[in-house]
């Protein structure tokens, strides 16, 4: 997932739960320019060993502390809400319907 390339070795951080939370995770390492990678278990039912999660994330060796310190802001509640919300972002509503639901 990161385009970036880096002489240091990368090393195991954590599990992935899914997609998006590659995708969220990826996305907040890219913004703070910590080069990782993303390797996804592709084992099926029938493999003898049946993974525990959706993919593994790997982080730069020299930036292991602050990769995990994000990883945790990332998959709080707290982080994700005030990233979210912008006070000052006008939202367009929908238009209003005529369904009654009769």
């Amino acid at each position: 997932m990161s385009d970036q390339e880096s002489n240091e070795s990368l090393v195991y951080l954590a599990e992935l739960e899914g997609l998006g939370d590659a995708h969220l995770v990826g996305d907040a390492l890219k913004e703070a320019t910590i080069p990782f990678k993303v390797a996804i278990n592709t084992a099926s039912g029938f493999d003898v060993v049946i993974p525990r999660s959706w993919g593994m994330l790997y982080v730069a060796e020299g930036r292991v502390a602050e990769a995990a310190e994000l990883l945790e802001q990332v998959r709080s509640d707290e982080f994700q809400a005030s990233q979210a919300y912008d006070p000052e972002a006008e939202v367009k509503l929908p238009p209003e319907s005529d369904f009654t639901g009769e």
